[in-house]
């Protein structure tokens, strides 16, 4: 039962806002994909520049460990995040016997469908939360956190790269422990959420931002490295 629980939290701490547009209902098989190469002389320049980046970065996969601490006993699961514009799709496989859990976000709605088909829904990620976790936390920031967007809150430190080393949001702090470059673009590889009280942490996070063709997409998304 620890188990289980902590596994929702660890499905729920991760989800995205919900969108205020419909998402398209197929995307063309060819997509012209953002600029991703950072430019700058100095730390603030590149800085300015990967925050700009990422703001308009519509698109990306990314697969990786998650760690939950907390109330429950602590526990891992690997997680699978699909972002496709304003619209997200999270799978959570965790320990044996343990089975998935999968969660939507689309444009008004909050979906988490357990591996026995049972669902709960909510209006918003914040709702889908305070109603099973039973307290509040900053889910529509969670998306930007995840890829490094330090756009919010106090920014603390970044190291001689431009990147963001950490920064403090209400009583959240999000540490960048290591980074992995993709296309030119710094991207987080380990990172460390926590209030005091609950601690994520991502790790070996490896990432995709070329689309595939719409014919080719699939639930389980595939990324180099890991799936191959």
């Amino acid at each position: 039962m620890l188990f289980k629980r902590a596994l929702t939290v660890l499905s729920f701490v991760l989800v995205l806002a919900a969108c205020q547009t419909p998402p398209p209902k197929e995307l063309p098989d060819f997509v012209i994909l953002p600029k991703t190469q950072v430019t700058g002389e100095t730390a603030q320049e590149r800085f300015a520049s990967r925050q700009a980046i990422l703001k308009g970065l519509g698109y990306w996969q990314m697969s990786g460990k998650l760690s939950v601490k907390g109330n429950e006993r602590p526990t891992s699961a690997q997680l699978v995040w699909n972002q496709r514009g304003k619209v997200s799709a999270l799978d959570l496989s965790g320990p044996v016997g343990i089975g998935s859990v999968s969660l939507d976000i689309a444009p008004e709605i909050s979906v988490l469908t357990r591996s026995n088909g049972k669902t709960i829904k909510a209006d918003t990620p914040e709702a889908l939360i305070e109603r099973v976790i039973g307290w509040p936390m900053p889910a529509s920031l969670l998306r930007w956190w995840i890829v490094g967007l330090a756009d919010q809150g106090q920014l603390l430190s970044i190291d001689e790269n431009g990147r963001p080393e950490q920064f403090q949001y209400a009583e959240w702090s999000v540490s960048y422990l290591d980074y992995v470059e993709v296309d030119g673009l710094p991207l987080p590889k380990s990172v460390l959420i926590t209030d005091g009280h609950l601690q994520l942490k991502l790790t070996r996070a490896r990432w995709r931002l070329q689309p595939e063709p719409a014919s080719k997409i699939t639930r389980r998304v595939s990324i180099p490295g890991v799936d191959d």
